[in-house]
């Protein structure tokens, strides 16, 4: 009984500390650099693009290799690195994006991008959760579409940084694509929600939108312990919103238009049949003109 106690009070006290991956930090202690490993694919930024929520990357081929950079920006006094979208936690981001074709979108993949610290370049990310809301989180909005699972998660070739420890590999963001099964939308505003699974002890962390001299990045939202309160995803050193990356891949709807009305052309019966209806109507009408 004793040893039951104490195995659970050490839950209780590691399920907090769970709890409390929502944002990661400037200042969180580096480990040793991850093992080089063997090199994998690379992710390749996709073709068929409806919706681009932002970019990451702030210096191209600034780090080791010739990889790309998206560094933080301590020196505009911005503290977080990354957002918590754990599953373990019931953490979830989000951000809306906007249908602007008349007749709508087929949306058929979806495509996030996450770290964990200290991974290899080696993804470890092993399962998206998604939701589509009509309107915001939390303000109205109704869930309309969900799903889980992933197509693939590979490196994008871009690690996460700061001012503080611009060379640092620790943060290989990872590109996460998700099948959204032909989601047919009307043209409209619509708002992702995601959460994600990993395999190491640190996030997963979703990195925000980053941009050069910019504190305030867009108005993503972030919901903590599915406790269905969303607020703004907020930078803790500045307290500016900040949006989050995503790729939406698909078709725009085209509905067809009816064609201009054919005239049937006549055969030589139907000439025949239409001069003799039309000489009948000439004779009743010569008729009662001199009637």
């Amino acid at each position: 009984m004793r040893r039951i106690a104490c195995l659970s009070l050490l839950a209780l006290l590691v399920v907090p500390a769970l709890g409390a991956q929502s944002h990661e930090n400037v200042g969180v202690a580096e480990g040793p650099p991850p093992p080089a490993g063997p090199a994998g694919p690379l992710w390749e930024a996709p073709s068929a693009v409806l919706w681009d929520n932002g970019p990451l990357v702030t210096h191209p081929g600034a780090m080791p290799g010739g990889a790309d950079e998206s560094r933080l920006q301590a020196n505009l006094a911005m503290n977080t690195l990354g957002f918590g979208d754990q599953v373990l936690n019931g953490n979830w981001v989000a951000d809306d994006f906007e249908v602007t074709a008349a007749d709508g979108w087929t949306l058929d993949s979806a495509t996030f991008f996450h770290y964990q610290t200290n991974s290899t370049t080696t993804s470890t990310i092993n399962n998206v959760v998604w939701q589509v809301y009509d309107g915001q989180p939390g303000a109205g909005g109704t869930m309309i579409a969900n799903g889980s699972g992933l197509v693939s998660s590979l490196f994008t070739n871009i690690y996460r940084t700061s001012d503080t420890t611009p060379s640092v590999t620790n943060r290989p963001i990872m590109a996460t694509e998700v099948d959204l099964g032909g989601l047919v939308l009307p043209a409209g505003s619509y708002w992702l929600a995601w959460q994600a699974d990993g395999t190491l002890a640190s996030g997963p962390w979703a990195p925000p939108v980053t941009i050069l001299g910019q504190t305030t990045t867009g108005n993503g939202l972030q919901d903590l312990g599915n406790a269905g309160t969303w607020g703004p995803a907020n930078d803790s050193g500045t307290l500016t919103q900040q949006g989050f990356p995503f790729i939406l891949e698909g078709e725009i709807v085209v509905v067809p238009v009816p064609s201009v009305l054919e005239i049937p052309t006549l055969g030589l019966a139907g000439l025949a049949a239409l001069a003799l209806l039309l000489g009948v109507a000439s004779l009743l009408f010569l008729r009662r003109r001199t009637a």
